[in-house]
């Protein structure tokens, strides 16, 4: 598990400095930067489990609303093959699009 999160945060420090650089910001400012964010996530969320979600809340959005369109009672399987997520959380899609209507 700590490698995973090491990796985590190193991706995390790499993406931002390169974002930092890439908009004109002194490469020494960057890291120096980089490294503070690094510290801060951990200080704030070491030992923690995080969650980074795959998708953004509009894809995310449209893809709830194609599962429930095409759940028709007894496809929930197909369906979470087609869309990468499991069965529970088909029902949960479904759950969630039915009280909010």
């Amino acid at each position: 598990m700590s490698v995973e999160v090491n990796n985590i945060l190193k991706d995390i420090h790499q993406v931002s400095y390169d974002a930092l650089v890439n908009k004109g910001i002194d490469k020494d400012i960057s890291q120096s930067a980089c490294d503070a964010i690094i510290e801060a996530i951990i200080k704030r969320t070491g030992g923690t489990a995080v969650y980074i979600p795959i998708e953004g809340g509009n894809k995310r959005k449209r893809r709830n609303d194609n599962i429930a369109s095409k759940f028709t009672g007894a496809n929930q399987k197909q369906l979470a093959i087609k869309y990468n997520v499991s069965e529970n959380c088909i029902y949960a899609i479904l759950k969630n699009h039915t009280n909010q209507k």
